[in-house]
């Protein structure tokens, strides 16, 4: 299936739970989902085809892109749990992608809470900073509209 024939969201359901699927024909629309970057549509079809190698693809994934909950979907289809190291490697990645939060949760639930407190500060922090950027902006228009 190329790209431009991926299923529509009606196309997906019947393909997930019509009749005549097979295994097979959901673990071949699961890889193309998964090329195709639709990783959380993926996962359902290599659920649903009982597929651990394809489930164990966008479990990697899911880590190497720091999403963590699209890992929290595949343990929970996998019954198991993450390690310290696959959580700490999530956040990782996230902090080199500049999610904060992402990395946050994913420390969180590697049980680093030292990390966590320090990404709640930078995070608030942030949150401060622009708040008063917007202040410092309204200000500014209010100031001109008066000039006027």
């Amino acid at each position: 299936m190329a790209r431009a024939e991926l299923p529509t969201f009606a196309g997906k359901q019947k393909l997930l739970h019509g009749k005549d699927q097979t295994p097979e024909g959901q673990v071949a629309v699961g890889d193309d989902l998964f090329e195709a970057g639709q990783l959380y549509d993926a996962l359902e079809f290599y659920a649903q085809a009982k597929s651990q190698d394809g489930i164990i693809r966008v479990r990697e994934q899911a880590v190497t892109e720091a999403d963590p909950l699209l890992l929290k979907l595949v343990l929970r289809k996998l019954e198991g749990d993450a390690g310290t190291d696959e959580w700490r490697a999530l956040g990782n990645n996230a902090l080199e992608a500049g999610k904060k939060l992402c990395a946050e949760e994913a420390f969180r639930m590697a049980g680093d809470w030292q990390t966590v407190a320090r990404l709640r500060g930078e995070v608030a922090a942030e949150e401060r900073e622009a708040a008063g950027e917007e202040d410092e902006e309204e200000d500014e228009e209010e100031s001109s509209e008066s000039e006027d």
